[in-house]
């Protein structure tokens, strides 16, 4: 929604800046600057409709972040450890339905060429979870890191679901996702 700006970066920091529509000089001021990794955030993304973002990192760690109502900071509300270095994130643009349940959908890509495919459905009860939907294995993916990760938008031509992946071992891939509903 143009509201937030959010950077990640080498240092381990992510920061989180907020538009100032009265401000035409400079419209985006610093809200917020975490260092909440180990190790080098390699990418970020938020959720269709903002209510939160990802963060990957190559300490092998998914962090998932919202806003607090009454401070207005954001905090992590769930983190999730992989066996590998997370090197690419992407949530899907819209929701999905799984199992007759509104649902995110999340790409997450690692060093060594593998894709996992993930989904939740926000409700916050217990906890935020990213649930496993599918593994996509190198020998079908890329035998190197994953850079970039990007779902295409739906529209009214295209009504599966389609992930592009790049890596660093000069492929492009683009992957068909179907979902068991």
């Amino acid at each position: 929604d143009s509201t937030w700006l959010l950077s990640v970066s080498r240092d381990r920091q992510w920061a989180l800046f907020k538009r100032d529509s009265d401000d035409t000089e400079s419209p985006y001021k610093l809200h917020q600057l975490m260092k909440p990794h180990a190790r080098i955030i390699w990418s970020c993304s938020w959720s269709p409709d903002s209510r939160f973002f990802v963060t990957g990192s190559r300490d092998k760690k998914l962090m998932t972040w919202t806003q607090d109502a009454e401070t207005q900071k954001w905090n992590k509300i769930g983190l999730h450890a992989f066996k590998d270095a997370i090197t690419a994130v992407a949530i899907n643009t819209s929701m999905v339905t799984i199992n007759g349940t509104p649902s995110y959908l999340l790409a997450l890509g690692f060093e060594k060429g593998e894709i996992h495919l993930m989904s939740s459905n926000l409700n916050g009860e217990e906890g935020f979870t990213w649930n496993p939907l599918h593994i996509i294995h190198p020998f079908i993916s890329h035998s190197s890191q994953v850079k970039k990760l990007a779902f295409r938008p739906a529209n009214s031509i295209h009504d599966s679901i389609q992930l592009a992946s790049c890596s660093s071992d000069t492929s492009v891939r683009i992957f068909d996702v179907k979902l068991s509903l």
